[in-house]
């Protein structure tokens, strides 16, 4: 490659933002978490003459990891920019192929209930811990251990 090719201007496949082709790396690690283990499938690998789609409609059939469900929801989480089920969804079969598509929709939606409910309990421990009223500190303290379960345990 070229050192004119490195300072070229691309778009991001994931994102649109124009990007020197020097810097999609690093814009793709940062924006997108770390997308060098989650290229599109629509990105040939340089390793291999077969295109990344097409190995991931071959594997389809095998039931994807507890570990990449994770993975992929934490990364639809940090899709700060986009909050459509939509472009989330997209988000998905592009950086995670191996998520099939009939699970898509509820891995995003799954997601962001988690998320919203993590936000609910942060809010209640957070605005009752202090509270003169022994009952809401009670139920602040229950919120808090909720959060801090669920923190430590997770789904495994």
């Amino acid at each position: 490659m070229k050192r004119s090719d490195l300072v070229e201007s691309v778009p991001c496949e994931i994102c649109a933002t124009m990007v020197t082709r020097r810097n999609l790396s690093r814009h793709r690690r940062g924006r997108h978490g770390d997308a060098s283990a989650r290229r599109p499938a629509s990105v040939r690998s340089r390793s291999s003459s077969i295109d990344a789609s097409t190995v991931a409609a071959t594997t389809s059939m095998a039931p994807c990891s507890t570990n990449d469900m994770m993975k992929a929801a934490v990364a639809v989480l940090d899709q700060h920019h986009s909050f459509s089920e939509i472009h989330l969804t997209e988000y998905i079969r592009q950086c995670y192929p191996e998520v099939s598509e009939k699970d898509r929709r509820g891995l995003v939606i799954g997601a962001v209930a988690g998320a919203q409910h993590a936000s609910r309990l942060h809010f209640v421990a957070q605005t009752n811990q202090a509270s003169e009223d022994a009952a809401k500190r009670q139920m602040a303290a229950n919120e808090a251990s909720a959060i801090s379960f669920w923190n430590m345990h997770g789904a495994a």
